[in-house]
């Protein structure tokens, strides 16, 4: 399985040895680069080579369970998602398992030490969320995103080996906040087909938009006023991760700068299309090269900075 230069690079300074377990990463890798290729490329260029195979091994854990969470309301089954999250427990339990991503997920849980609580509690919260098709309120959406969020920002606390601190739990809130408003507004017309309504019931009367209009697609100036103010939030959102990021330890830093960059392009192809992305196109439209260009070039000049001063502590 061959996948972007450098992999086998990455493995070693991660320091994972054995054919069998630098397969298996290997193999989370693609479970990632697959489902989510824009991230992965993102990944591969803003996060240290020694961190990139743990990061990767947790973001295949988080693939596995979304893919059986995030599908169509008809399409779920909660006896699939059980018996997978069954095959987790069991799996930290004995610290073996059969599927290479979750042999390579064991293995970052042991080298991290990850807590087995936030493992449990991750799975409690897919649980849940599951069954969830909407929100009435704002508060109901926080809800649904507390049951993951707090168990991601110390998962990957743990991958950097660092405990989080109030101002960084905080910043993992923001970042994972913005994403999934993000995500909302490209998925809109998709989640909609699925049987998913995103936007709470409260931001509809607010604007006297009803599911029908989305549905089929309206475009009124009350669909675009909503679309906008959602669209607005994120870029608030956005902005203040970007403020905050001036004070964040590397190398959470670079990963936050690569997500922040992603979603920031997409959004602004949400705000271009208006109230055309219930129409589902949105998701095949591109970000501006010249400000994508941007932003990987200041990631990665940052990434040589940080590898030349840690190269000049260990030389001194």
């Amino acid at each position: 399985m061959s996948l972007a230069p450098g992999w086998e690079h990455s493995l070693t300074a991660a320091r994972i040895v054995g054919d069998r377990l630098r397969a298996d990463y290997t193999s989370a890798a693609d479970m990632v680069r697959r489902r989510y290729p824009d991230i992965f490329l993102l990944m591969r260029l803003g996060v240290p080579a020694e961190i990139q195979p743990h990061l990767v091994a947790f973001a295949s854990f988080c693939v596995k369970g979304d893919a059986l969470v995030d599908l169509p309301v008809g399409e779920r089954d909660p006896a699939r998602f059980h018996a997978w999250a069954d095959q987790v427990r069991a799996a930290l339990a004995t610290g073996t398992a059969e599927e290479p991503y979750l042999r390579a997920f064991l293995h970052t849980f042991a080298v991290c030490r990850v807590s087995h609580g936030d493992v449990l509690a991750h799975l409690r919260g897919q649980a849940v969320h599951l069954y969830v098709t909407g929100y009435a309120t704002e508060q109901e959406y926080y809800d649904d995103l507390a049951r993951v969020v707090m168990t991601t920002a110390r998962f990957v606390a743990a991958i950097w080996g660092t405990e989080v601190s109030p101002a960084e739990e905080r910043l993992t809130w923001l970042v994972i906040d913005a994403a999934q408003r993000v995500d909302h507004l490209v998925d809109l017309a998709e989640d909609l087909r699925d049987g998913r309504l995103t936007i709470p019931q409260t931001e509809l009367l607010r604007f006297g938009v009803t599911r029908a209009d989305l549905e089929a697609a309206r475009d009124t100036p009350a669909v675009r006023a909503l679309i906008a103010h959602r669209a607005a939030k994120a870029r608030v959102l956005l902005r203040e991760i970007r403020t905050r990021l001036d004070h964040a330890r590397q190398p959470m830093k670079l990963c936050y700068q690569c997500m922040v960059l992603y979603y920031d392009q997409h959004l602004d192809a949400a705000e271009r299309r208006g109230a055309a992305i219930d129409r589902g196109l949105l998701r095949y439209l591109r970000p501006r090269p010249a400000a994508l260009g941007k932003g990987l070039t200041d990631i990665l000049l940052s990434r040589l900075i940080v590898g030349a001063t840690a190269a000049s502590r260990n030389r001194a």
